[in-house]
Formats: C-alpha cells, sequence, structure tokens
C-alpha cells in the first residue's frame, strides 16, 4: 500500500465518507471491485477496492461522493471513474480491518495518490446485467420525500407511469403471446418509496427467463438511450442505434419461438414499428414526470428487484426527464412527421396540471364537439401564479388561449400557448 500521511485521518464526520444504505455491486471478480450506495446523508457515493495488505489484514478503499448528474452520466458510461476522480480533487481514502473492527477514512488530494493506484482511462460503468424480475421499485428522494412525505397527486402519476412503461413491454407482444397486469405492492421504507410488481398473463412459461431479461432492456432503453439514439431510429443502421438494435433482436427472439416461418425482412420491419410505438409511448409516459420533478421531490431513482437484490437502472432527475420529454417531441417531428401550426390561433382549455416552475402542465383542449387530452407550454417568463392558468387548474374553469398547436396522424398533441395573465 502507498503510505498515507496521518494528519489526514479524520477524527469527525467519518459517516460522510462511508455507504449506510443503497449498497450495490457495480462489478464483482472474486470480491466486489465497483460499488455505490449512498452516505447517511443521502449524497450518492461511488467506490472501489483498491488493495489489500495481507500482513496487516487491511482493504483499501476509495470512496468519492458524486452529484445526482454526475452519476447518472457514469451509468450512460459518458463519463469515466477515472475522470471523477480526477475532477474531485479529493478522494475519502478508507482501510478496514479484514474482521471490520478497525476503519481508518483519510481525505486525500489526487495529486498525492501514485498513478499506478487510479484508475485507468477505460474505467466505465460496466454494461448493464439483464437479469431480473417483475419486481421494481421507484424511490423519491429529496424535499418532501426526504420527510417521507409524498403528494398524492404525485403518486397516481407514479402509479401509472413506472409500471405503465414495464406493461408497455410486455404488451407490445399482443395478445398472441402475454399480457400484464399491474399490481401496486405496499410502501416500503426509503425517502418514499412506491413499490410495485408487473404480473403477465399468458404463455410465459412457455418462454422461460427471456420476458425479465426484455423487459429490463426495455427499461434501460426508454429511460437511458432512447435520447441518444433518437435521430437514427428511423434508419436501418444497426451502427447508428446500436442499443435499439439489441432490444430489438431480443424482442424477436421471443417472438420468434411463437412464429412458424424464420423471421425475414417484413416481419422485421413490422417489428421494429411495433417496438417502436410501445417505446413511444412509455417514453411519454416518463415525460410527464418532468412537470413534477423539482416541486415536491428533486429525483427518482428506480431499481430491479431480484433474488434478495437490489439494482439501480436509472435516476431520473428534472434534466433528465426534460431530456426525455425533448427527445419525445424530436420523435413525433422525425418519425410521426408531426405538424406545428405556423400561427396562434384560439383554443379553449381547462388546465388539469400545471407546474408553475417549468411551466409545463397538461390540460382537456376542446376540438370540435370533444375534449382531447393534451400537454401544454405556457411561453413567456412573468410568474404563473395567481393567473387564469392557475384558476383554471384550481377551478376547473375553461379558458380561451392564443396557442400554436401540434398534430400527429391529424390528432392534436400539444399547445404552445401565447402568455397573457
Amino acid at each position: 500500500m502507498f503510505a498515507l500521511d496521518r494528519k489526514l485521518l479524520l477524527q469527525a464526520a467519518l459517516d460522510l465518507a462511508l455507504i449506510s444504505d443503497e449498497y450495490e455491486v457495480l462489478h464483482f471478480d472474486e470480491v466486489p471491485i465497483l460499488f455505490t450506495g449512498v452516505n447517511r446523508y443521502q449524497s450518492r457515493i461511488i467506490g472501489s477496492s483498491v488493495e489489500e495488505d495481507v500482513d496487516a489484514r487491511v482493504e483499501r478503499f476509495f470512496h468519492v461522493i458524486v452529484p445526482v448528474d454526475t452519476y447518472s452520466l457514469f451509468m450512460h458510461r459518458k463519463i469515466s471513474y477515472r475522470n471523477i476522480i480526477l475532477n474531485a480533487g479529493r478522494v475519502f481514502v478508507i482501510d478496514r480491518a479484514f474482521d471490520q473492527s478497525r476503519c481508518d477514512v483519510y481525505l486525500v488530494g489526487v495529486d498525492r495518490i501514485p498513478d499506478d493506484y487510479l484508475p485507468s482511462e477505460e474505467s466505465y460503468c460496466p454494461e448493464t446485467r439483464f437479469e431480473g424480475s417483475f419486481v421494481f421499485g421507484a424511490s423519491l428522494k429529496g424535499k418532501l420525500a426526504d420527510l417521507h412525505q409524498a403528494d398524492p397527486s404525485d403518486l397516481r402519476l407514479l402509479e401509472t407511469s413506472f409500471p405503465g412503461m414495464v406493461s408497455d413491454a410486455i404488451g407490445s407482444f399482443g395478445n398472441k403471446l402475454v399480457s400484464a397486469r399491474p399490481m401496486i405492492l405496499p410502501y416500503a421504507a426509503g425517502s418514499f418509496r412506491l413499490q410495485f410488481a408487473v404480473q403477465p398473463v399468458g404463455q410465459l412459461g412457455f418462454f422461460g427467463g427471456s420476458y425479465p431479461e426484455f423487459t429490463l432492456r426495455y427499461v434501460d432503453f426508454c429511460m437511458n438511450r432512447f435520447h441518444d439514439e433518437i435521430r437514427a431510429l428511423g434508419s436501418d443502421s444497426a451502427d447508428e442505434s446500436p442499443y435499439f438494435r439489441l432490444l430489438l433482436d431480443a424482442y424477436q427472439q421471443i417472438l420468434n419461438m411463437g412464429r412458424v416461418s424464420k423471421p425475414g425482412t417484413p416481419e422485421r420491419a413490422a417489428d421494429k414499428a411495433e417496438l417502436l410505438k410501445a417505446v413511444k409511448r412509455s417514453v411519454d409516459r416518463l415525460a410527464e414526470l418532468a412537470d413534477v420533478i423539482g416541486k415536491n421531490f428533486t429525483r427518482i431513482e428506480l431499481s430491479n428487484v431480484f433474488d434478495g437484490t437490489e439494482t439501480l437502472i436509472s435516476t431520473l432527475d428534472r434534466v433528465e426527464a426534460q431530456r426525455l420529454s425533448y427527445a419525445a417531441d424530436l420523435y413525433d417531428q422525425v418519425i410521426n412527421k408531426a405538424e406545428e401550426e405556423s400561427v396562434a390561433r384560439a383554443y379553449e382549455i381547462v388546465v388539469y396540471n400545471l407546474n408553475t416552475e417549468t411551466r409545463r402542465g397538461k390540460a382537456h383542449a376542446l376540438v370540435g364537439d370533444s375534449l382531447q387530452r393534451v400537454g401544454i407550454t405556457v411561453g413567456g417568463t412573468d410568474p404563473l401564479e395567481e393567473t387564469r392558468f392557475t384558476a383554471s387548474l384550481d377551478k376547473s374553469l375553461r379558458i380561451s388561449v392564443m396557442a400554436r398547436g401540434k398534430r400527429v396522424a391529424g390528432k392534436l398533441k400539444s399547445l404552445r400557448i401565447e402568455y397573457e395573465k
């Protein structure tokens, strides 16, 4: 082990450096090599095993506290562990006795660590392992959630978005093979945690473990990959959308078990269209969360529960949710050929969801003789509190607005509203 100055040994606030909850192994090779978790203050930590001193019976670890956005970049393989350490500038170095009888914590500048002990340039988060179950947990973090509280309207949205996404994955096969029935499980411990399961109904047993693997790959794509591959989804090039191609292969592997003929080009094109339809429906569900994240909680962590172990799939904060929302809009333009009106015209709406910070929400719009649910974005920068928009929300009032509508296949999908108090 490289030598450490005892002056760097911490005498207080050791719990800042140590993982107390949500421990998860990211890479295992005889022992945990790379792992993550949170400290008692709910700060995210990425840690690694550095070396062992068999004679002294001590194992050394690095722990680094990372912001939520940096952790998300790491999980998405956009930044390496080495870059995280170098950008942090200082690292907690932990020497723990094999028998857990002693734990020394040092706060060490990166310049004091020999380069041989730093992670390599290729120290990216390992690829997601798609082995799991149909049981998931969605944990809210920050603000009210840290007080173990949640707004009922937020819960109603959560209870449809994530279970709905998993149901979309299974439902993409149609009634030919299997359907899904989501179930909300008893609330579990956490900042505020919703646990749910999707119960497949049909010929699931015939296909063994294929469905859970496909479902996890599907959820990973919707939450972590969709916004990066959106422009390539209309292309047939595997190089431009590698993660969707892997998802499509897993999808067809299950479909082909129930098909007599071998898959050909027409089938693959039809399968791709059906799968994309399900993915877009799921992303639209997730994009709705952009309107509530930041108000009563700051982020959502979605995990899969399998064989007694919980594996984090993705962290969704407001930035990531807005990226999904923008990607969903771009999908409508590129794939669905959405059309937006060039000039604003009058619409009658009743607002039923509105985030006054992001200025985005949902409304019922009168189109002909029917009401349609549409997304709304209110322009301008003036505060929305105590305006006709919040009055419509609070009192279910119908208001007239000037807006540019966006339509997909002739159906009104969203309104870009000009601000008028």
